[in-house]
């Protein structure tokens, strides 16, 4: 399970990006004074030791910066990214109910929450996945983990609004991944 988990967690800009794009009205490129706070100061150790993913975030930051937003192609990467970890996750449902078989374990709680983000951001779990979205469909039905996706009503309006202004230019997830 711990190669499962850190494979979902390689997946997190990845996620990041697709959210930016998709999920958060308005994200993008951060002002550079708050990039050089982070770059200063920011989370400089975990564990005592010096945190390996801050030169990754800043890198994540400095290429939206650079693009002015979330690229076509950093896009389809996250997008293909997605769909073959997705797609590995779909052949594990075939042994059992929760992606370690028999039992829910951390990982389905970990997956649900990123393809909760990804469905909310437009990608077509259900038909690319079928199996992965009866079981996301089943979790989601359980008041528990429906609490803990939980959005502020403004944020879902802030969200479907520019979401409609993404399909009527046909720039929605879907369209600009070809899915």
């Amino acid at each position: 399970m711990a190669a499962l988990l850190e494979a979902e967690d390689d997946l997190h800009l990845d996620l990041r990006a697709i959210s930016f794009r998709y999920f958060f009205p308005g994200a993008g490129p951060r002002p550079r004074e708050l990039r050089d706070q982070y770059e200063a100061a920011g989370s400089g150790t975990a564990g005592g030791e010096p945190d390996p993913r801050k030169a990754v975030e800043l890198a994540f930051y400095a290429d939206v910066t650079a693009n002015g937003g979330i690229s076509d192609a950093r896009l389809l990467t996250a997008v293909e990214r997605f769909a073959t970890a997705l797609a590995a996750l779909e052949a594990r449902l075939a042994d059992g109910p929760y992606l370690m078989g028999g039992r829910e374990t951390l990982l389905d709680i970990a997956w649900y929450i990123y393809c909760f983000r990804l469905v909310t951001s437009g990608y077509p779990l259900r038909e690319r996945h079928p199996r992965l979205g009866a079981w996301f469909d089943g979790l989601h039905a359980r008041e528990a983990f429906r609490r803990e996706v939980a959005e502020p009503p403004p944020l879902v309006a802030m969200r479907k609004a520019m979401q409609a202004e993404q399909e009527a230019r046909g720039t929605t997830l879907a369209q600009v991944a070809g899915l």
